[in-house]
């Protein structure tokens, strides 16, 4: 019923350009009962150099979202047009057919931190598409805020899958109830600061937990705590 993945038991890269932490297997972190959770195929938590970043490399047939914590990440594609996402910004790539990019770190003096994550899509070989949005702070204190979904209407980045994915700053001793929209879906939660009580566990800063066959899940902030919560299909 819960897949505990605690911030230490991360996998590791390192480079002369950037660190990495691997929640799912990735590059030369490799733990076969760890590959992915559902649909939810990576979580990476990057800390990119000033100046540094990814050369051009292809993608395809993946759901990429971007969630900048401190700095700002730039994207490039083949025909130079840039694409510059900072922090309180989310951004979606969907590869499709195939697209071909850069991304790195705009500052000459500061580190970039970004959540990466790949959901695998529902449709293939579409024709490859940015998204870009940025959300008011405000409306996910102590609630929470779509950021991602497949649904026009929840006024969020469009995923060319059946996941959803929220933020909340939750202040102490706040709770937040989170409801499953499908049946046949998992929620997974991350901690990307603070420490939070929920399913009777505690949770600290860069633990996840993924969740399956429990409808309604009530998480309480044992201090000022900000989460990520991501619903997706669990079928193989």
């Amino acid at each position: 019923m819960l897949k505990i993945i605690r911030a230490s038991e991360r996998g590791y890269s390192s480079y002369p350009w950037m660190k990495s932490y691997h929640t799912f297997s990735f590059g030369n972190y490799v733990d076969k009962r760890n590959m992915h959770f559902g649909k939810l195929r990576l979580l990476n938590d990057d800390y990119v150099r000033p100046g540094q970043g990814f050369d051009f490399h292809t993608h395809q047939n993946m759901e990429i979202i971007s969630i900048p914590l401190d700095g700002t990440i730039a994207f490039k594609d083949k025909d130079e047009n840039e694409i510059l996402t900072e922090v309180n910004d989310v951004q979606i790539m969907s590869a499709g057919s195939g697209i071909i990019h850069t991304e790195y770190n705009k500052s000459d003096d500061i580190e970039v931190n970004f959540i990466k994550i790949w959901i695998y899509p529902h449709q293939r070989n579409i024709e490859p598409r940015y998204s870009h949005m940025r959300f008011n702070i405000d409306n996910r204190k102590n609630q929470l805020q779509c950021i991602v979904s497949p649904e026009k209407e929840d006024n969020a980045l469009w995923i060319n899958q059946q996941a959803y994915l929220y933020w909340t700053e939750l202040e102490k001793d706040n709770s937040v109830e989170i409801k499953r929209r499908h049946e046949g879906s998992g929620i997974f939660v991350y901690v990307i600061d603070g420490n939070i009580s929920m399913l009777d566990n505690e949770f600290a800063k860069r633990d996840s937990v993924g969740i399956c066959d429990i409808e309604t899940i009530n998480v309480k902030a044992l201090d000022n705590s900000f989460l990520l919560i991501i619903e997706v299909p669990l079928v193989e």
